[in-house]
C-alpha cells in the first residue's frame, strides 16, 4: 500500500505536469527573431495573480529604448519582480500589451525569447548534477574554457580552481551546500555563457559581498555596453550601471527620469532611496 501511495503520487504529479499551461500553443504559428534590439513598449498594462485581486502590476505606458540601462526602485511588493518576469515573457499581462521592438511579446517564438532575453532573479535555481551540468543548460558548451572563464567573470573561477573536483564538483537538489552568493555568482556565470542582448536583472548583487560585487560592477562596465538592461535593485553600486530610473509604488509607475533626477528627488523626500 505504501508503495502504491508513492505511484499515485508521482502519477498524479506527472499528470499535473501534462495538465499544465504550455509555452506555445499547437493551432500558433509564432514570428522567429535572430537578433533582438531591445526595446519594451507597454500600454496598459495589468497583471494580476488573482480574478479578483488587486493589480500587482498597473503601468499606463512605458517605453524603454535599445541600449538603455534603467533601474526599477520600489519598496517590497510594489511590482518589481513581476514586472521583470513579464518582460522576459514569463508571465503574460492580465490586460493590456507588451511590445519588443515593435512587436506584440506573445507573438514571437518563446524559444527565441529564452535565446536572447537573458532573466536573473533573485532565487538562482540549482539543481542535483555538476557544476558543469549547471552551466551547460544548453547542453552545446563543448570548451571547458569558456566555462571557466564564465566563472571567473562572475568571481568564481579561483574557488573552482583550488577545489579537488572542479567543475566536477558536485551539486545538491536546490543548491543545497552552497553559500546564497555562490549561488547566486552561478547564475551571473550563466547569463555570460548566454551572451543575451537584454538583461533582466532582480536584485542581482544582493548575496554577494562588497568586494566581489565591487569587482562585478567593475565588469559590468564593459559588457554590459551595447545592451538592453532593465534592473531591479536597492544596491548603490549597480545603480551607478544605470542611466535612467523607474519607481513604482503599489504596481504603478509614480517617478521616471535621468538617474541623478529621481534620486535627488527622492532624497528630498525621505533622505534615502528607498
Amino acid at each position: 500500500m505504501a508503495r502504491w501511495g508513492n505511484v499515485k503520487g508521482a502519477l498524479d504529479g506527472l499528470d499535473a505536469i501534462v495538465a499544465a499551461p504550455q509555452d506555445t500553443a499547437e493551432a500558433r504559428t509564432y514570428l522567429r527573431r535572430e537578433k533582438l534590439k531591445g526595446q519594451f513598449e507597454l500600454r496598459d498594462v495589468i497583471f494580476r495573480y488573482e480574478d479578483d485581486g488587486a493589480p500587482t502590476v498597473d503601468i499606463k505606458a512605458m517605453l524603454i529604448q535599445p541600449g538603455q540601462h534603467v533601474a526599477v526602485l520600489g519598496a517590497n511588493g510594489s511590482g518589481k519582480s513581476t514586472l521583470l518576469k513579464m518582460l522576459s515573457g514569463l508571465y503574460a499581462p492580465t490586460e493590456g500589451r507588451i511590445l519588443i521592438d515593435g512587436t506584440e511579446l506573445g507573438q514571437i517564438e518563446p524559444r527565441d525569447l529564452r535565446r536572447l532575453i537573458g532573466y536573473l532573479g533573485q532565487d538562482v535555481r540549482l539543481f542535483s548534477g555538476t557544476l558543469r551540468d549547471n552551466l551547460n543548460l544548453t547542453m552545446l558548451e563543448r570548451d571547458d574554457d569558456r566555462l571557466h572563464a564564465a566563472l571567473d567573470f562572475a568571481g568564481l573561477g579561483p574557488f573552482v580552481r583550488n577545489h579537488h573536483k572542479g567543475l566536477d564538483l558536485e551539486i545538491k537538489d536546490a543548491g543545497a551546500g552552497l553559500s546564497i552568493g555562490q549561488r547566486q555568482s552561478i547564475g551571473w556565470a550563466r547569463l555570460w555563457l548566454q551572451d543575451p542582448a537584454i538583461c533582466l536583472l532582480d536584485e542581482p548583487t544582493a548575496a554577494l559581498d562588497q568586494r566581489l560585487e565591487a569587482t562585478l560592477v567593475s565588469r559590468l562596465q564593459d559588457w554590459m555596453a551595447g545592451r538592453t538592461a532593465i534592473i531591479a535593485t536597492h544596491r548603490a553600486p549597480i545603480l551607478a550601471l544605470t542611466e535612467r530610473t523607474l519607481v513604482l509604488q503599489d504596481g504603478r509607475m509614480t517617478v521616471d527620469g535621468p538617474k541623478e533626477k529621481v534620486l535627488a528627488h527622492l532624497a528630498g523626500q525621505k533622505g534615502h532611496v528607498a
